[in-house]
Parts: structure tokens; sequence; C-alpha cells
């Protein structure tokens, strides 16, 4: 850093400096630290790929529920978690709120599925070790249609609208009725 006449302090052009050898040690201190926490899975996550991952564990405990689910966001390859939109064959996912996304052509010809809107959610990429392959060597099943994609962040957005304005509702009422709260 140098100092000008008016007491300001600023940056050093880059070349000029070591910061670039302070980020060579940076990005391999992460990569070296990290394999302990997250098992050496740097998968990047790709916004409208298609995944299985491992939903659970079923009664008996001994077998995995596996379940498939769209990425709504892009998770770096140092980020533990990834924000999903799990989805379900419009057959066997009647009971479940969500949108008709419709034919997924990469998953069946056949099926039309739902994505399950209250289900979204930040989940581990570990969830992603099905049928014994590691993290890094998951493959994205397909890719929703950019269409589909927008419906669901659409439709998503909305649901976090109302919620947002029935607690700002609610806050105001409170606000200016103390004796709610009284009551």
């Amino acid at each position: 850093m140098k100092k000008d006449k008016y007491n300001l302090y600023y940056l050093t052009p880059f070349k000029n400096s070591h910061f670039y050898d302070q980020f060579e040690w940076a990005e391999e201190t992460i990569q070296r630290e990290s394999q302990y926490v997250f098992n050496s899975d740097f998968k990047v996550f790709e916004p409208r790929e298609i995944y299985e991952y491992v939903k659970g564990i079923d009664i008996r405990g001994n077998e995995r529920v596996i379940g498939k689910c769209v990425i709504l966001d892009v998770s770096g390859k140092f980020e533990s978690k990834v924000l999903v939109c799990p989805i379900y064959p419009k057959t066997t996912g009647d009971n479940k709120f969500g949108i008709n996304i419709g034919k997924i052509y990469g998953l069946s010809t056949e099926d039309e599925y739902i994505a399950a809107l209250s289900e979204i959610k930040f989940i581990s990429k570990r969830s992603f070790k099905v049928n014994t392959k590691t993290v890094s060597e998951a493959k994205n099943l397909c890719l929703l249609p950019s269409c589909s994609y927008l419906t669901i962040l659409e439709s998503y957005k909305k649901i976090i609208e109302s919620i947002i304005r029935k607690v700002t509702d609610v806050s105001l009422n409170i606000y200016q009725n103390p004796q709610i709260l009284s009551a």
C-alpha cells in the first residue's frame, strides 16, 4: 500500500505486489484443508442440472431413499451445500405441493414431473454420493428446460413475497395496536 499526500491509502497495482503469491497460497491452502472437510469433492453444480441424491434412510434404516432434484443456483467448488428443488413424477407425487413442469426428456418420455416448491432447500454435497459414486463422479442426468426452470424460480419468488407481505402486515398491526400483545 502507498500513501498519497491526502493521507489516503491505496493498493499498489497487482503485478507490483505480492498479492498474486498470496492468492495462490490461499487457493492451495483451501484445497489442502478442505479435503478433510469435504472429502475432496470439489464439484461445481450449475443451475438447471438434474441429479439423483440421497433423500434419507428408509424406515428399516438400511436402505437409502433416492430422489431427483433440480439445481437452482450455482454452488462453487468450495461450498458444502447446494440449493435444490426436488422433483417427482406426477404419477407418484400427487400429494406433493408444487407446479407441473411437464415432461423432462432425459429422464422419461412419458412421465410429467412436479417441482415440489415446499421442499426447496439447501442440501449437503455429500447427498450426491449415490450408488457408491463420489460427489465428483456424480453426473447430471439432463438439463431442465429454461422455461420450466424460470417457472420454478418465479413461483418460488411469489411464495417468498407473500410470506414477507404477511410478516410485514402482522408487524405493522402489532406496532400500531400494541394491545394485541397484551391479549
